[in-house]
Parts: C-alpha cells; sequence; structure tokens
C-alpha cells in the first residue's frame, strides 16, 4: 500500500520496522495513512470517488436513537464531507463530530534508523491535525440551519437538540480549516420526537431600500440597505418576546441591528428589518449571522448570504479551435527541447471539425499550449474535453495557472487553497527514471480511451484576478505514443456589477424669506444613515451671490447620520438693492452623491427696513425731500413711502376708500408697511382753513368722522417722526 515504516516500536502500528503478532488488522495510524491517501469509506459510493459536493453527498439512514460513523476524516486541505439524510416530521436531532484518539493522545513518529532500531521521532497528535467545523444544512446545501464552528482544535464540535423545521432531506456538512493533512473523527448522531417548543426558521431575506442612485436592487459595495428577514415559527407553541440580530464580517457596519415583536405564532411569519452597510469586493459573497432568542430560553442562530452587487453569469473564454489549423488569437504554442507545437488539425475532435493537438515525441521535450488572459468572477469554473494516449506512467499532460501575471503553478496537485476538481482528476504520478520534465509529478497519462471531461472548480478569493492557463505534455527519453487532444475549453464564472458610493441627497428649510443681517437654518439630508462621510458644496444662483451670504456652502453629511442642520445667514451690506431672490441646490451631477427632490430651497433676501432714506435711495435718480412729487402723480414721496408705492412711476399711486355711512364718514385703508419713521395722521375741518385731529377716530383699517353740522371734511396728511 505504499507506507514507510515509523516509530517508536510500542506494537501500537502495523509499519512499525519489527513484525508483531499481537496486532489484528489495521491500528490507527495504518489506517490514517491509508486515508490522508485515498480516503474515508463513506466518500466511495454510488458510482462517486468523493462527496466533496453537495450533488455528491453520501446518503445515510438514519433510525430513532443513537447512532456512531467511525474512522471517518478529511484528508487534504481540498476535502469536504457532504451527508445527506432523511426525517420524518416532527423530529429533532443532535449532531457531534469527535476528533479520533484512540491511541491516547500525542506520541513519537518518525523514520528507523539504518539498523532498524528506533530513537527519535516528531511528536504526532492525532487530536489537532486540522480544525474541524460541522454544519447542518437544507437539501440544497444553500442554508445554514445550524452550526458548530467554535471549538478549537482536537475538541468536540456539537449542534444539540436541533428541531428540524419539516420532514425530508437535510445534509451535514464537516470541513476542516485547510490544513494539507488529513484528521481522522467520529460522526455521532442521535435522532428523536421533537419537544413541544417553538422553532424559528428563516424563510427569505427581502432589500426593501438602499442609499445608492441609480438603485440595482442589490448592495453594493460601501452602500446602506434596509433588509427584510423573514421568519416563520415551524414549531408547534407560540415564540413569544421575540428578538433579532443582525451581524456580519469586517467591513459591516450596523445602523438598526435589532428588531423585536411581542409574539410568533405556530405556522405564523413575522418580517425583521434592518439597516446596515457592508463593504467589500464587487461580486463577494458576505455571510451574515442572524440571531434570534424568545422567551424561555429559546436561542439559534443562523447565517445567509448576501452578494454584493448584480451578479450575471459569463463565460470569457469559450474555445473549440474551429476555423484553420493555427491556433485562434491569444492563444500560443511554446516548445522545449524537442517537444512538438500545438495546432488545430482535424480528425479527432469532441466537438466541431477541430480540436487543438500536440504529438508525443520519442526525445526529451514539452509541448506548452497557453490560452489567453481572462478576469475571474465569482463561482468560477474551468471546463474542458480531452482525449490522449500517451506512454503510461512516462509520458503525460498537467495542467498550470498564473494568475495576476505570476508564476505558473499546477492547478491540480497539489490542489491550491480553494480549489476543487469536480471531474476529471490527474489518473498516475510520472516515473522520474527516463528524463521526463515533469517526472515524479501526478498527470494524465496512459490512453483515456476517448473525450474525457475535466471540470475544476476555482475559489472567490481569486475573484478579479486576471488568470491564464496553460497544458504542458512531457515526454520522456523513450518510446512514443500519439498525443494529446484538446477541445470545448470553456471558463464559466459570475461577473458581477456594483454602483458607485453615490447616495441620494436633499436639501430643505421652512423658510421662504431672509432679512439681511439675519439667519435661518436648513437641512441636508439622505433617506438612509451612511457609512462615509459626504462632502457637499451647494451651488448657488439667483439675484444674490454667495458674496451675500456669512455661511459656507462647503458641508460635511456626517457618517452614521440621516441629516445635518446648518446655518444661512444673510450679509447686511447697507446697501439698498430690493428684493434679491436666491437659490441653493444639490449639485445634480456630482460624481459622489445625486441629488433627489427636494433638490434646492429658495429664498428672498430682503433689505432690512431702515427708514425713509434707505428706502429712497432704492430708486436712483429720486429726489431725497420727502415732500417732492417726482413723477406727478399728486403724491409726494413721503406718500408713497408710507403706502409702499413706487415713487418714479406715475401709474403707481396710493390707494385706500371713502365710505359714507348714516353715522359717519370713513377712510378705509389698505394693509400698510410697517413705518418706525414715518406716520400717517387724520384730520378733519368745517372750513377747510383750520384742520385739526379733534373729533377724529383712528380705527383698524382707517379714520373716521361723525356726519354732524353743515358739512366736514376728512383728510389725510403724512409726516416724518422726529
Amino acid at each position: 500500500v505504499g507506507l514507510d515504516h515509523v516509530c517508536p516500536i510500542n506494537q501500537t502500528k502495523l509499519m512499525e520496522p519489527f513484525a508483531s503478532d499481537i496486532l489484528i488488522g489495521p491500528q490507527f495510524d495504518d489506517i490514517y495513512s491509508l486515508q490522508r491517501l485515498y480516503g474515508d469509506p463513506l466518500e466511495i459510493h454510488a458510482g462517486n470517488r468523493d462527496n466533496d459536493t453537495v450533488a455528491k453527498a453520501t446518503s445515510l439512514t438514519l433510525a430513532t436513537g443513537s447512532q456512531s460513523f467511525s474512522w471517518l476524516s478529511i484528508d487534504d486541505n481540498g476535502d469536504i464531507d457532504h451527508l445527506k439524510f432523511n426525517v420524518p416530521t416532527g423530529q429533532q436531532i443532535t449532531l457531534r463530530v469527535v476528533p479520533s484518539d484512540p491511541v491516547g493522545g500525542t506520541y513519537l513518529e518518525g523514520s528507523q534508523n539504518s539498523n532498524g532500531s528506533c530513537s527519535s521521532g516528531t511528536p504526532f497528535d492525532p487530536r489537532s491535525r486540522q480544525n474541524l467545523t460541522l454544519e447542518l444544512l437544507n437539501a440544497a446545501g444553500t442554508t445554514v440551519l445550524a452550526q458548530a464552528t467554535s471549538a478549537s482544535a482536537g475538541q468536540t464540535e456539537e449542534i444539540l437538540d436541533y428541531i428540524l423545521p419539516s420532514g425530508g432531506d437535510f445534509l451535514i456538512r464537516i470541513d476542516g480549516d485547510n490544513s494539507d493533512t488529513a484528521q481522522l473523527y467520529q460522526l455521532e448522531i442521535e435522532l428523536e420526537a421533537a419537544a413541544n417548543v417553538p422553532l424559528l426558521v428563516v424563510d427569505s431575506q427581502t432589500l426593501l431600500d438602499e442609499s445608492n442612485l441609480p438603485n440595482n436592487a442589490a448592495a453594493d459595495p460601501g452602500e446602506t440597505i434596509r433588509l427584510e428577514v423573514t421568519v416563520t415559527n415551524v414549531g408547534t407553541v407560540a415564540a413569544t418576546s421575540v428578538a433579532a440580530t443582525l451581524a456580519g464580517p469586517t467591513g459591516f457596519t450596523g445602523f438598526e441591528t435589532s428588531d423585536s415583536t411581542s409574539s410568533v405564532a405556530p405556522g405564523a411569519s413575522h418580517a425583521f428589518n434592518f439597516v446596515f452597510a457592508q463593504d467589500g469586493s464587487c461580486g463577494n459573497n458576505i455571510s451574515l449571522d442572524l440571531g434570534l432568542t424568545a422567551a424561555g430560553g429559546y436561542d439559534f442562530s443562523t447565517s445567509f448570504s448576501l452578494p454584493l452587487g448584480v451578479p450575471a453569469q459569463a463565460t470569457p473564454l469559450d474555445e473549440g479551435f474551429e476555423g484553420s489549423s493555427s491556433l485562434p488569437s491569444g492563444w500560443s504554442s511554446a516548445t522545449t527541447g524537442n517537444g512538438s507545437s500545438w495546432s488545430a488539425p482535424t480528425g479527432n475532435t469532441d466537438a466541431g471539425s477541430r480540436a487543438a493537438f500536440a504529438d508525443s515525441v520519442v526525445d526529451t521535450g514539452q509541448s506548452i499550449l497557453t490560452s489567453p488572459a481572462n478576469t475571474l468572477g465569482t463561482n468560477s469554473e474551468l471546463s474542458f474535453r480531452h482525449d490522449f494516449d500517451l506512454e503510461d506512467g512516462f509520458d503525460g499532460g498537467v495542467l498550470e495557472y498564473s494568475l495576476d501575471g505570476g508564476g505558473w503553478n499546477d492547478l491540480l496537485d497539489p490542489l491550491p487553497t480553494g480549489v476543487t476538481v469536480i471531474s476529471g482528476d490527474y489518473n498516475d504520478p510520472l516515473s522520474s527514471s527516463f528524463s521526463s520534465p515533469i517526472g515524479g509529478r501526478e498527470a494524465w497519462t496512459g490512453d483515456s480511451s476517448g473525450y474525457q471531461t475535466v471540470r475544476i472548480g476555482l475559489p472567490d478569493a481569486w475573484a478579479g484576478g486576471s488568470i491564464r492557463f496553460r497544458w504542458i505534455l512531457a515526454d520522456d527519453s523513450s518510446v512514443i505514443a500519439d498525443g494529446w487532444w484538446i477541445d470545448s475549453v470553456e471558463l464559466f464564472t459570475v461577473s458581477s456589477t456594483c454602483n458607485d458610493f453615490r447616495p441620494a441627497l436633499s436639501v430643505t428649510t421652512a423658510a421662504t424669506s431672509l432679512t439681511e443681517g439675519n439667519g435661518t437654518t436648513a437641512t441636508l439630508s439622505t433617506p438612509l444613515p451612511l457609512a462615509q462621510s459626504v462632502p457637499v458644496t451647494l451651488e448657488i444662483s439667483g439675484d444674490a451671490g454667495a458674496s451675500d451670504l456669512s455661511s459656507s456652502l462647503s458641508l460635511i453629511l456626517p457618517a452614521g447620520s440621516t441629516g445635518l442642520v446648518f446655518p444661512i445667514t444673510a450679509v447686511d451690506d447697507s446697501n439698498p438693492e430690493g428684493t434679491e431672490s436666491l437659490t441653493l441646490a444639490v449639485p445634480a451631477a456630482a460624481p459622489g452623491f445625486a441629488a433627489i427632490a427636494p433638490g434646492s430651497i429658495s429664498l428672498d433676501l430682503v433689505d432690512p427696513a431702515t427708514g425713509y432714506t434707505t428706502w429712497a435711495a432704492g430708486y436712483p435718480g429720486l429726489d431725497l425731500d420727502p415732500e417732492e412729487d417726482d413723477d406727478g402723480d399728486g403724491w409726494s414721496a413721503l406718500a408713497e413711502y408710507l403706502f409702499d408705492t413706487h415713487p418714479l412711476q406715475a401709474g403707481s399711486t396710493p390707494q385706500f376708500t371713502t365710505v359714507l355711512e348714516s353715522t359717519k364718514l370713513r377712510i378705509v385703508l389698505p394693509t400698510l408697511p410697517s413705518r418706525a419713521d414715518a406716520t400717517l395722521i387724520g384730520e378733519t375741518s368745517t372750513t377747510l382753513s383750520g384742520w385739526t385731529t379733534t373729533g377724529v377716530t383712528t380705527e383698524a383699517d382707517g379714520f373716521s368722522v361723525p356726519r354732524s353740522g353743515s358739512q366736514r371734511f376728512l383728510r389725510l396728511r403724512f409726516a416724518l417722526t422726529p
């Protein structure tokens, strides 16, 4: 089986330097080593060689009570165990993953001395080769129902008394920490009828609101969103005093991360709302953690994914080598030694009329086929079809990759972190005996007996990177065969699009006018709090300009806030200009934010009421003598000042009404402006030669005198207040 002798000599391992007759069957160290090479017994099932994916999950048959599955393992940095089981309704389950320790802890392991004795070794702890994690998922593997990830390496991970939300299929997923070593474990399962308790499960997540414009119905990096998470009680009793809490990874900024409700009845649902921002790279899938508690000690946590941006399936590489015998644009062929060049002949294809081909040669050399560079998104997968006929174990082909212009590395052996071989793995190592350029490496070798499919999953950690692939056919110095055909090369990826950080802003004020020398306030607002501050300089237009204001229009809406109250103060320039218009607006075409209604405010800037002289100065050319009638309409400038009419336009004259009633004569005035330095006086006379205020009554809307005697007159007089 290819296992080396190991130490110490204590009759605990079959492969000790000296045989022991007290052992029956393989021992722990031997099973460990074999599973490191070949995996555990549950990985080979139903025609599959592993259970690394949901689609290839191993089916378990569970009965009520306790069951144990021993001698299982995570055997390297690419291994993940998926196990599927089916249950009737009304069940609860306890799961435990126990790192195997049948030998009582750490022991020394190492090679024997040249004489067969053992005197040294390396401490080997079978319990902590990898830090295992345990998850319970729905049948599709898309929702984590419960998980245990907090125990340290070598300790048991367990999910206790979880009430399954329904009958049917569920998945168990066991993973390691990406260490390139094996960890043996035991899986313990207890299945029993569920207790009479509530059970809250997550049904859906709905994006209700987003801060960026334009909206794209997705969470963009750094954007604040309002997310609705709907939870259903699939238990048998009501959940009361239910509280929900949301948390996220690095880059998560929470504004409203807690929500609650008084009760969720059996079979009923409730929607919890959360407001947060999540930073990250476009296309990343962010894992959010939801915690739910209820009265009676109910405590449940789960997680779900939130993609950043709008994902779309893309195929940046789709090559069938059609058209001519030359390689397509962007593809290249190179050789070393006596290797043959790649071309695209006819004769043996997977699809179409041509495929890429390199001859096997009799002398040492390499034939290198290199793809053009392509940008990766998330959920990326490389697939191709190939047919090879090569000297078995001596000549072979390998696949390498280069990321972001870096060095070339094998894509399949050893597996880079996060890379998975879905189908078509290497089938044998190559001999180093006949000068093969890749001797000793795993490769495709021998006769494939026709076209086979290779599918390789690429890690999301590579998203955004530029990747190239190269297929290397290596020949040693002896026998030749046919060669290597490659066709139908496809790179599938999810390429996401994201909007830049561009929150919606508006501006409001309650004021409509502003007297010079005075101030008011306005508010710069955004519907949702933001994770970063936003600088804004308001645009100004109208009769007035920036010099008419003493307040700055360069503002900063602070992070975490939905509004900034700022002052607007008009400068008293002692220069009568009359009423001026002023508009302040959020710039409509700025890259860092977007204007929404109301995007502007309008104010009238009014000169302060400082008396007749200031008023008169506002009419260039007007004689400053208040008794003058410059427009010749019969009204003095002082009269027009008191009535606020235009002193240089004859058609603009003071207006009032005379009313003769049965007992009195009245002058009814319109609403007049307040003039602190001038007054309007009512006077009466019976002869038109002597005037007095005696007998004149001041009323709310004018003046009146009684109808007495043979005749009476009533007049208005205008006077400046000393």
